[in-house]
């Protein structure tokens, strides 16, 4: 599942890079998140949806756990919607969501990772019935 790691990585420094990353993120620091994650991550994070309709964006880690060179985080957002979303024009309500990462830690980067987040509960947030057809424009 991964290319790994040359030498593995103790658990401190794996969980170091996760606070990093999100230390960086939360900052709008690219130059730091460059240094911790997989070039083509960090430019998918800085080019975001989510950053764009929700610019104030700012991830809590709730836990986080790492097994090798794997990190699972339990994340919280929590952001003001003054974009457009999928389609959502924007509705200047505070908005919160939760989800879980699971990235991989190779060469002291995060690589592409594995998110799964509550998209339902952030859209029913936003005033939008999940079972209603979207427009991710």
């Amino acid at each position: 599942m991964g290319k790994g790691n040359a030498m593995p990585i103790q658990r401190d420094q794996a969980l170091d890079i996760s606070r990093r990353v999100v230390a960086a993120l939360n900052a709008r620091d690219w130059t730091a998140l460059a240094d911790v994650m997989d070039s083509s991550a960090a430019k998918g994070f800085q080019s975001s949806a989510i950053l764009a309709a929700f610019p104030d964006i700012v991830t809590h880690i709730d836990a986080h756990f790492a097994d090798g060179d794997y990190i699972i985080t339990r994340w919280t957002n929590v952001a003001t919607h003054t974009g457009s979303y999928m389609g959502i024009a924007p509705t200047h309500r505070a908005i919160q969501f939760s989800g879980i990462a699971i990235d991989q830690i190779v060469n002291g980067k995060i690589v592409p990772m594995w998110i799964e987040s509550d998209l339902i509960g952030l859209l029913q947030q936003l005033g939008r019935d999940p079972e209603q057809p979207l427009n991710e424009s």
